[in-house]
């Protein structure tokens, strides 16, 4: 009796061992995801509105990692140890992580993307949001209160004399060029490049060249530019800390940041997961309640205050003041127009 007493005691330890061993099991098994983004500011806010609630609705393990490096997504992927999952890439990128086999397919049985606009939904990525390369200016200093409305009012060094700023890319200064020539919007690409430069050479003595967000916003508040292309999150945010900043959405130049998966993750369905969390209208109005930028998700204004909403660069009547970059075109012609672009800055 005491013998098959202890036998079955030892059989309920034993039970009660496997249950443990598997809870601890289970435990190890929790779902893993690395997200890379850009760091400062936007990553924060990020994290508040996206990574946070993200972790706490799925139990996934979120570990942030950042800057984002092309060059080290290549690396990962060609030695085939890929550390990271989800990478936040500006839009321009995308051509050149799909042409270099780095990145993914979008599973579109998770990611629902029937409230996104439709430039949102990429084979290889999903936008994040949009921000606009846009005509700025401080209110404070422009001739006989004078606002200008497009890029020929840019270029027209009468009606507004003085410096103006330019980014220091040919990407968006060649578009802006030929929206001051007359180019329609629907008529931009193929890029006209000889016809860009043409006009380009009219104020390239006037042209003060940027190459950080910060400084266009720095150099109309100190008044050593008249005007400025400058990203519209800059000028909305020091506006909204006092400075007598403006902008128009006319011809504004529209880019965009996007979730994309690193081929060969291996966290590849909970970086799905992820992009759909995010996606979401919510996440993102909470995410640009902070970063003035556009939603992709139609439904991020209906958690938004109304009048900010109507600010921001993919509001229904601003969106359909812009253009798009082509990214796929500039991927392809890059490398050529570049090289012309930093020969005619020292010419």
């Amino acid at each position: 009796m005491v013998k098959t007493w202890c036998a079955i005691m030892m059989s309920v330890c034993v039970l009660l061992l496997s249950a443990c061993g598997g809870n601890t099991a289970s435990s190890s098994e929790k779902q893993k995801l690395v997200v890379v983004s850009w760091g400062g500011d936007y990553q924060a806010a990020q994290k508040k509105a996206m990574f946070q609630p993200f972790v706490k609705e799925t139990g996934t393990q979120l570990v942030e990692d950042g800057p984002v490096n092309i060059g080290k997504i290549k690396s990962m992927v060609q030695s085939g140890n890929v550390q990271w999952d989800v990478v936040d890439v500006l839009g321009m990128d995308i051509p050149k992580l799909v042409s270099a086999g780095l990145v993914e397919p979008i599973d579109y049985n998770v990611v629902k993307k029937d409230n996104l606009i439709d430039s949102a939904v990429k084979k290889y990525a999903v936008d994040i949001d949009y921000y606009s390369t846009v005509l700025s200016y401080n209110e404070k200093n422009l001739p006989n209160n004078a606002i200008p409305t497009s890029w020929a009012d840019f270029f027209d060094t009468k009606k507004f004399p003085g410096s103006r700023a330019l980014y220091k890319s040919p990407i968006t200064t060649l578009e802006i060029a030929l929206l001051a020539d007359g180019v329609k919007p629907d008529q931009l690409y193929p890029l006209d490049v000889d016809r860009a430069f043409k006009k380009l050479d009219q104020i390239k003595s006037n042209i003060v060249w940027w190459e950080q967000g910060a400084q266009p916003t720095q150099l109309l508040s100190d008044k050593e530019v008249v005007l400025a292309a400058a990203w519209n999150g800059r000028i909305a945010g020091a506006k909204e800390n006092g400075q007598p900043l403006g902008f128009t959405y006319e011809q504004g130049i529209l880019d965009s940041e996007s979730w994309v998966v690193v081929k060969g993750s291996k966290n590849k369905k909970a970086a799905m997961n992820f992009i759909q969390f995010a996606s979401q209208g919510e996440p993102q109005a909470n995410l640009l309640k902070v970063i003035p930028y556009g939603p992709t998700n139609r439904t991020a204004f209906e958690s938004m205050d109304k009048e900010y909403a109507k600010t921001l660069p993919t509001y229904k009547e601003n969106l359909s003041k812009q253009v798009y970059v082509d990214p796929e075109w500039w991927n392809k012609h890059f490398d050529e127009i570049n090289d012309r672009f930093q020969a005619w800055l020292i010419k």
